[in-house]
This record gives structure tokens, sequence and C-alpha cells, in this order.
């Protein structure tokens, strides 16, 4: 891998900029552009990362991201090539072309939701590797976040009530980036999402509701320790003592000692 020099590179993603309204003579110069800076002696997990499904160049990151800043721009001025460009790479065999096109979606605002919805939702059905996943999560459905809360909203409860665990996994991770938007304050919906899956949920999906927890805890100390004490207290077998076990450390030392005193009395510790 040759060391990077930022003068050469900022040269290279401007000649990919220039192409951006022609998605196979760009993808052509790009898999050059990656290829030169692939790091062909790094071994798989010596980052701390499983190795991924795909095939990938294994670039250094401040490549891939001076790469997606300047197509993004593009992308956001040039919404219908952007969309193409997303399609064409993200039917590339290389993570680095997927994750480009993950990104470039999340720069993209329409006057129609729908054109990033469907890819979102068709990426997704396909069931990539979990980076993938998790930067489709993150980054490709950042812009409707913040301009079409609803539509995320929306989809988060259709994921969530499907009897699929990986729709409901999907719906609840992406939960999470709602809860730490600010500017969203519904969380009774969340609670709404969230109670059934405390009274009994697959073991799949049991991290992520306990990710979700946390999170609550953080937001809502007190709403969330009643929540979880009021299922507690439900005559039906529940999941909520080991919900509040895992919990226990992320609310405050008050609410702590709240439930710690609520679990002996009920004879859960």
């Amino acid at each position: 891998m040759p060391a990077i020099q930022l003068a050469k590179l900022k040269k290279q993603v401007a000649e990919l900029s220039d192409l951006f309204h022609e998605p196979a003579a760009l993808r052509s110069k790009l898999h050059k552009t990656l290829d030169e800076y692939a790091d062909r002696t790094r071994r798989h997990g010596q980052s701390g990362e499983p190795p991924p499904l795909v095939i990938t160049h294994n670039v250094p990151a401040p490549v891939l991201h001076q790469i997606i800043r300047e197509l993004s721009i593009q992308a956001a001025s040039n919404p219908e090539s952007g969309l193409r460009l997303c399609d064409y790479l993200w039917k590339q065999p290389y993570l680095e072309e997927n994750l480009i096109a993950v990104y470039l979606l999340g720069s993209i605002i329409l006057a129609d939701d729908q054109p990033i919805l469907e890819r979102i939702q068709e990426w997704l059905h396909s069931k990539p590797e979990e980076r993938l996943v998790n930067a489709i999560l993150e980054h490709s459905l950042a812009n409707l976040r913040q301009n079409s809360p609803k539509v995320v909203i929306d989809l988060i409860e259709k994921w969530i009530v499907d009897a699929d665990t990986y729709h409901k996994s999907l719906g609840l991770r992406e939960c999470l980036y709602l809860i730490d938007q600010h500017s969203f304050n519904d969380l009774s919906l969340v609670f709404n999402w969230i109670n059934p899956l405390i009274r009994f949920s697959p073991s799949e999906i049991r991290s992520d509701v306990i990710n979700i927890l946390i999170a609550l805890a953080r937001r809502t100390p007190q709403e969330t320790a009643y929540t979880l004490r009021r299922i507690l207290d439900s005559p039906e077998n529940n999941h909520a003592a080991w919900y509040i076990r895992q919990t226990l450390k992320y609310f405050p030392a008050p609410t702590q000692s709240k439930l710690r005193t609520v679990l002996h009395e009920e004879r859960y510790l």
C-alpha cells in the first residue's frame, strides 16, 4: 500500500467526480484508485473486526472518506444521477463500492422519499454483511430521520411488529438512532414498541432490546424504570427481571437502588 499523498488523492477524487454522471466509467476509475491504495499485507481480523463476507480492497479509511465526501456533494446536487450511481455501485462485488453507495444514498434528498426508501428496504432485504447493514441504518436513513421522521417511524414500526427476528432487529437498531436524535421527543412510541419485547423476546434480539433500554435509561431514566417495574409486577411470566439486571448499572444511583429493592422484594435477586 503506497503512502497517502493528499494532493494526489484529491486529484484522483476530483477525476472521479468528473465522471459522476457516467457510472460505468466512474466505477472503472474507482476500482483502479481503490486498488492502488489496497493494503494486501493486512490479514482479516487484525483490526478486531470479523472478516468481510464480500471481497474488499482494504483501503485506509481516509481514502474512502475522501471519496465519499466528494461524491456525496455531487449526489446532493444531482439526485437522479446519484440514484443511478448508487444502484450501479451496490451491484458491484467489493465492500468499498457497496459502502460508497450506502453513504451516497444518505446524502440524496428528493421531494418524494419513496425511491430512497425502496432502495433501503431492498438492500436490507438481501441481508448483506453486518457492517453494510449498520451503515445503511445509520447513514442511508440519516436524511430521512432529519427531514421525514414520520417515514422512519413508520418503517421502524413495520419492522418491529414483523414476526421475523431479522426485521425486528432492524427496527430496534434503527430506533437507537431515533432516540439519540434530540429533536425526537415522542418517546412514548418507543415504549409502546418495546413493552411487548420486555415481556417476551426471542434470544436473537435480546441484545437489541438491551441497547434500547440502555439508551432510554440514559435519556429518561425514571420513565424507563417505571415501565420495567410495571411489567415486572404483571401476573404473567416475563423477561423484565432479566432486563433489569442487564441494564441496572446504566441508571442513576438512586434509581438503581429502587430497582434493586424491587428485585429483592420479588425474590429476583
